[in-house]
Order: structure tokens, then C-alpha cells, then sequence
């Protein structure tokens, strides 16, 4: 007897693309999800012939489709991050912790417009041709320096391993060789390429100049050239400057750097960047900085992942970190002093993050590091002051910055001195949770009891106002692409889990004890003397706002879905301080007067998520879990 063809009778709607990856279609067209992947996917949906019954699926044509219709699938294993990933907020601190991933398509309101390089597929497959490179180098002729500009003036500042005069003088040389149809050097033409990249990168992240087709196409031909260049097998110093520039402004937290990172430090040792950083001293040493820079991701990666460093202590101390230009008496276009200042960061983090290795800490160990830490908030006090004389414009954003970092580190040290300082080790015992998976209100997971330092919730409050500070600052919109690493997520949740447990407990100037009282600007100075009491709850509401509508459509799926589930807990806590909020009104309106509110309310006209339309298309079937329990288990793993 011959076997039965199955034949499909019902319609198939998706589209082609959502289809074969058996991902939930809006059926538009094209759909947000095919316009969301960018460029690179082309939203089709099946015709009636493709899905009527004459067509055998057994037939060459038939066969074919299918062929054309194929496309590679990784699967979706769970990446597992070190136990001391989230330090605060673990249940269970001393085992491995799962960093989980949206693995399904968040949906959105359509009031909330995400930003174009949130489809940017750096994945994408690349064909292309010398002809193409020579092409895009003709096209890009004419606002060749309008590229380079931007680049100096917006990207420079932050990660300074080029030099202006050599990247213009290598793009003058390309245009001459093509004029004159000589070859071209790979090595010159990558780095003028990672310069118009990262400058249309960072326009498009300001919604300012630029197109998406145009950084897509920039960037394929950026991963043509390393193909050519052989990189990573064949080291050269074009290519690791190329690689950590083009990488770092697409992932400023370094959250996808574990591997590449340690690479970096790898090819750095084998062009022996470090001997020829030393060989040319400290002026205009471009090649110190690409070597400190490399280190400084290669540790920014682990604190990322909560691992200790991959790189020794010797490797550290190959070079000396750069000395600060005002001791030179040397004025730069650039703050340099800025970047030193994260170099010094992150050689304290490395010791910090040594601590993951031992049981139990001395109080030797303990009070050497506080004591670095103290010192660290000297000398970003310092650094504060010139940066006000040197870039008014942008001091408040730098200097925020830093804190933010100093605050996150101040932050990761107490964690892991709560959980190993001799004195302390049944704080242990505070820590551990279990799941109560047959709860339906989120409530529980705020009445969890943690025995932390004094310091913890002042340090927190200070992190969230210089986020505050940092995203409020006028003419900052160029740094974007920066600025979209203020992932607080953990530290919202820090303080709304005080605010329940707490409702009334204030946090005057006096909370704040050395080094953190010398590091309080006038600005926050003035929210927290208005009301001791009531302003962190006008912070949490109005960095909620903030976020939204700077950051929140820079941010990956998984960001948003921290975010959302951040604002639900916020939702809770407010409901339950109801009564608070309506007493003290008139009051809230006196701290919305403060500069900084001020600042932010321009950029609160409309909110862009919704919470309940979150929850309502969040589909059972993705998870195989009710939505409540969803936002419970994942809560709990902040």
C-alpha cells in the first residue's frame, strides 16, 4: 500500500521569516519583527499556491522552496554566569546563577518608537567585493571630514586610542591611491571604515545624521576588511584598535566581551604594545591608551559576568597607568583625565574582584582595599574640579559618570564583604530564599530580610542621582551610545524593596559619611535637603521617566524586559504608599522644583511603555509558565 501524503490544508499566515524561526507574526508588512532584524531579512508571506494542496511536498518544486526557505538555527542553550553576578540579589548567593535571556520578542505599545541600532544584526552575512569597499569610499568622498569630526568629538573622548592626524593623513592617502588607482593598504582603509562606523553608529543612536542603510553598509564592509586583514589569526595594531573601538561603542558595558576581550589582551602582548607604549612616553602616547583600554575591557567584561579577572596581576603591571596632562602642564581637546580615572577603577576592581576565590576575607584585605576605595574618591573629586575648568559643557556628564562607576564598585566590595569578612560569615544565612512558586503576588519577594551595611542604601541612593544628574545634562544627546549603558535595574530594586520594608526611614546629608559626603554635588545636595524623607521616593519616579524616554528604546530586548519588570514592582510599592503620597503633596511639588527634576521634565511629555500591555501579550505559550509566576521567578534573579 503507498503511504498517505500528509498535505497542510490550513493557511499558513505568518510570514516566511517568523515561520521557519516559529516566531509569534503581527502579519503587517512587513512585520515589526522582520523590521526590527533590519535590512537583512526580507519580510515574504506564502501565497495561496505555496500552500495549496496540488503542490506535493514531495515535488522538485516543492523541494526547492523548501531549500530557499531553510536557514541555520543555534540552539538556545542557558548561559550560566558566575554566583557572584548579581551580588545583592541572588537566593541563593553561594550557588551558580542563571543569567537568563529573553529568548521571545518583547511586545510594545505602538506609542514606544525604539531606536534604529536596536535591529542592528552584527551577525549578518556578509558577500562582498573590493569593488563595493572602493564604492562606499567614493560615496563617503564628499562628508569624509564631516565623519571624522563627529567621531573626535563624540567617540574620542570616551575611548582616546586613535589619533586625528593620522586617521586624517591614512584617509588622504586613500583617496590619492584610488585617484590614481595604486593599491590600497587593508590596515589604513579598516581604520578610516571603524572611524565612519562608529560615527554613524553614534549619530544614529542621537537620531541625529545618518541612516540605518548607511551604518549597516559601513559595517559589513568593516567585517569584509578583518576577513581580509586575516584578524585575529594575523596580529596587527590597525585591527586591535579597529576591533575594540567598533566593539566597545556598540557594547559599552562590555556584556558580550568575555571572549573577545581576553583575545585583545592576547594579540597586545604579541605586538608587544606594551614595550612600545613605554618607548614613546607620555605625549600623544595613543598606543598607552590602547593598552590600558584593552585591560580596562578585558576587567570591565568580567565585573560584567561576575568573574575574577583573566588577566595576572604581572600583566597589569607592564605599564604604568598614564600621568594625568595638568601635572605636564598640557591642555588637551579631550578628558583624558576622565579615561585615567577608569583605568585606576579598574585595577581596583581586579583586586576586588579576587575576592570570588577566597573563603573568607582579613581584615587586612579589608581595610587596604576601603582604603584604595577612599582614595579613589579623592581623586575622582579632583578630576571633578578640572573637568568644570576644562570642558564646562560636558563636566557634569563626565563627573557623574564616574561616580556611577566609583558607586558600582563601592557597591560590588560590600557585597562581597557581607558575604566573607571573618566577622561576618553568618550574614550567609540572611541571604538564602527559596521560591515560593504557589505565590500570585509579587509582595513576597519585597519582604525579603538581607543584612547589609549601613552604607549599602545611602551609596545606592547617591548611584541613582548622579544617573539622574548624568542623564539630564543639556547637549548630551551625542553621547547616546554611551549613555545606554545606565542599566540600574538592580539598584531600583535596591531602594523599592527599602521604600516597602521602610516606608518612613530618612536619609539626610548626615546618612551619607566620608568619602561619600565630599562626593555630593550641589544638585543633589538640594533633593536631598529638601526633604530627607520624601525625595527617594520623587527619584525612583522621576529616574523611571528618564529612562524611559532616553535610554529605554536604546535598550535590548532583555534590558526592557529588566526594566518593565522593575516598573511593576514600582507600581506595587506606590500602591502600598498611597496614603504617604497624597499627604505629602504640596511637598512633592517643592522637590520637583529642584534643578535636576527640572532638568528631566522636558523629557517627560508622554510614557511609551505600557505595563499592562506588556503583560497582556506576553504569551503563555513562549514560556510554558503563567505570566505572574514569569515575573516572580525572574524578579528573584535580579
Amino acid at each position: 500500500m503507498a503511504k498517505k501524503t500528509i498535505t497542510r490544508k490550513r493557511r499558513i499566515k505568518s510570514c516566511t521569516y517568523c515561520y521557519s524561526h516559529k516566531l509569534k507574526c503581527d502579519r503587517t508588512t512587513p512585520c515589526s519583527t522582520c523590521v526590527a532584524n533590519g535590512p537583512t531579512v526580507e519580510c515574504k508571506y506564502w501565497s495561496d499556491n505555496d500552500n495549496s494542496q496540488s503542490t506535493r511536498p514531495g515535488s522538485s518544486s516543492s523541494k526547492s522552496r523548501m531549500i530557499e526557505n531553510m536557514e541555520w538555527a543555534l540552539p538556545q542553550d542557558e548561559v550560566y554566569g558566575a554566583k557572584f553576578l548579581y551580588p545583592f540579589f541572588t537566593p541563593s548567593m553561594n550557588d551558580k546563577v542563571v543569567s537568563p535571556k529573553v529568548t521571545s520578542r518583547i511586545i510594545l505599545n505602538a506609542n514606544f518608537v525604539r531606536n534604529k541600532i536596536t535591529g542592528f544584526d552584527k551577525f549578518a552575512r556578509v558577500d562582498l567585493q573590493m569593488k563595493d569597499v572602493l564604492v562606499y569610499l567614493l560615496d563617503s568622498k564628499d562628508y569624509m571630514h564631516n565623519l571624522i569630526d563627529n567621531y573626535f568629538l563624540n567617540v574620542h573622548p570616551i575611548i582616546p586610542i586613535l589619533d586625528k592626524k593620522d586617521i586624517e593623513s591614512r584617509a588622504q592617502d586613500i583617496y590619492n591611491e584610488i585617484e590614481h588607482t595604486l593599491d590600497l593598504n587593508p590596515l589604513d582603509v579598516i581604520l578610516l571604515i571603524s572611524v565612519y562606523f562608529c560615527s554613524l553608529y553614534a549619530s544614529l543612536a542621537s537620531e541625529k545624521l545618518g541612516t540605518a542603510t548607511e551604518t549597516y553598509r559601513c559595517y559589513a564592509i568593516y567585517r569584509y576588511l578583518l576577513d581580509i586583514t586575516k584578524f585575529p589569526l594575523v596580529p596587527y595594531i590597525e585591527t586591535v584598535q579597529s576591533f575594540a573601538v567598533v566593539n566597545f561603542i556598540m557594547d559599552p558595558n562590555m556584556r558580550e566581551a568575555v571572549a573577545y576581550s581576553a583575545m585583545l589582551v592576547r594579540l597586545g602582548q604579541q605586538l608587544n604594545i606594551p614595550k612600545k607604549a613605554m618607548e614613546l612616553g607620555d605625549k600623544d602616547n595613543c598606543l598607552l591608551y590602547l593598552w590600558h583600554y584593552i585591560l580596562f575591557m578585558e576587567g570591565s567584561s568580567s565585573v560584567a559576568s561576575g568573574f575574577q579577572f583573566s588577566t595576572s596581576k604581572d600583566v597589569f603591571s607592564l605599564v604604568k597607568l598614564p600621568v594625568s596632562p595638568h601635572k605636564h602642564g598640557i591642555v588637551h581637546d579631550v578628558p583624558l583625565e576622565y579615561t585615567i580615572c577608569r583605568f585606576k577603577m579598574n585595577n581596583i576592581f581586579q583586586k576586588i574582584m579576587e575576592l570570588t576565590t577566597k573563603n573568607t576575607i582579613s581584615r587586612t584585605e579589608n581595610a587596604y582595599i576601603e582604603e584604595k576605595i577612599g582614595l579613589l574618591y579623592r581623586d575622582v573629586g579632583k578630576v571633578e574640579g578640572r573637568l568644570k575648568h576644562t570642558f564646562p559643557d560636558r563636566a557634569s556628564y563626565y563627573s557623574s559618570s564616574l561616580y556611577i562607576f566609583l558607586h558600582r564598585l563601592h557597591l560590588r566590595f560590600f557585597a562581597f564583604e557581607s558575604l566573607k569578612l571573618e566577622s561576618g560569615q553568618n550574614r550567609n544565612r540572611s541571604f538564602g530564599v527559596t521560591k515560593n512558586t504557589s505565590s500570585k503576588d509579587i509582595f513576597w519577594i519585597l519582604d525579603r530580610k538581607m543584612t547589609l551595611r549601613d552604607e549599602v542604601v545611602p551609596l545606592t541612593l547617591l548611584l541613582l542621582l548622579n544617573t539622574l544628574e548624568r542623564l539630564v545634562q543639556p547637549d548630551c544627546e551625542d553621547l547616546n551610545w554611551y549613555s545606554k549603558g545606565s542599566t540600574v535595574m538592580q539598584y531600583l530594586f535596591v531602594i523599592l524593596r527599602d521604600l516597602y520594608q521602610n516606608p518612613f526611614r530618612e536619609y539626610p546629608l548626615s546618612s551619607f559619611v566620608e568619602p561619600l559626603y565630599a562626593s555630593i554635588s550641589f544638585d543633589i545636595k538640594e533633593i536631598i535637603m529638601c526633604h530627607p524623607l520624601l525625595y527617594k521616593y520623587k527619584l525612583i519616579e522621576e529616574l523611571l521617566k528618564v529612562l524611559e524616554l532616553r535610554l529605554a528604546p536604546l535598550w535590548s530586548d532583555n534590558e526592557l524586559y529588566k526594566f518593565i519588570l522593575v516598573k511593576m514592582v514600582k507600581e506595587k510599592v506606590w500602591s502600598k504608599s498611597d496614603d504617604l503620597i497624597k499627604k505629602y503633596c504640596e511637598q512633592f511639588d517643592q522637590l520637583g522644583q529642584c534643578r535636576l527634576f527640572v532638568l528631566g521634565k522636558p523629557q517627560q511629555e508622554s510614557m511609551g511603555i505600557s505595563i499592562d500591555d506588556f503583560v497582556t501579550n506576553l504569551e503563555p505559550t513562549l514560556f510554558g509558565l503563567d505570566a505572574e509566576k514569569i515575573l516572580i521567578d525572574w524578579l528573584i534573579d535580579i
